[in-house]
C-alpha cells in the first residue's frame, strides 16, 4: 500500500493529525504532553495556528500514518523554542527565512522505512518555496544520527 504526503489545510484534516499525535505521544509512548486534551484524545498547541502541517496518508485507507510541522519565525511567536534554539536575537529579515520543525512522527509499523525522510523532504521543499534558508529541530538523543543525516 502506498503513502501520499499532503498539506493539511482544512479543519478535518488537522483534527485527524491532532488525534494521531495523541495516539503516538500519549497512548503509545506515554509521554507527558502539556497540550494534550485527554477528554477528546488530541494534541493541538498554539504553534498549529500558523504552521505548515503535513500528513502522510495510506493511499488505500486514507488513514494518517505520519506527520510533521514547520513554523516560520516571521509568522508568529514560537515561544519556548526561541530560547531552546537561541533564536530570540534573530533579525526581522532573517525571521522570514528561518523555521523550526516539530512533531515529526510516524506510526510504529512504518518506522525504519523511508516515510520519515519523505516527510522531512516534503517539508524541506515547502521551506524552499517560502525562501527558508535555516531550519532548527531537536530530537531524543538516540535519534541524533538520523537527524544529522538529514542535515541538522
Amino acid at each position: 500500500m502506498g503513502v501520499e504526503i499532503l498539506e493539511a489545510h482544512d479543519a478535518a484534516a488537522r483534527e485527524e493529525i491532532f488525534r494521531f499525535r495523541y495516539d503516538i505521544y500519549v497512548r503509545e509512548m506515554a509521554r507527558p504532553q502539556k497540550d494534550a486534551d485527554h477528554a477528546r484524545g488530541r494534541i493541538e498547541d498554539r504553534l498549529d495556528a500558523f504552521a505548515v502541517v503535513l500528513a502522510a496518508r495510506e493511499t488505500g485507507t486514507g488513514l494518517v500514518c505520519g506527520t510533521v510541522r514547520a513554523n516560520v519565525l516571521g509568522d508568529g511567536d514560537i515561544g519556548e523554542y526561541g530560547r531552546l534554539y537561541r533564536l530570540d536575537g534573530v533579525s526581522p529579515g532573517e525571521r522570514r527565512k528561518t523555521s523550526i520543525t516539530t512533531r515529526l512522527m510516524v506510526e510504529r509499523s512504518k518506522r525504519g522505512t523511508v516515510l520519515a525522510a519523505r516527510l522531512a523532504g516534503a517539508l524541506y521543499a515547502h521551506g524552499l518555496e517560502r525562501g527558508v534558508t535555516a531550519d532548527f529541530c531537536d530530537c531524543n538523543a538516540h535519534l541524533e544520527p538520523y537527524f544529522t543525516h538529514l542535515g541538522y
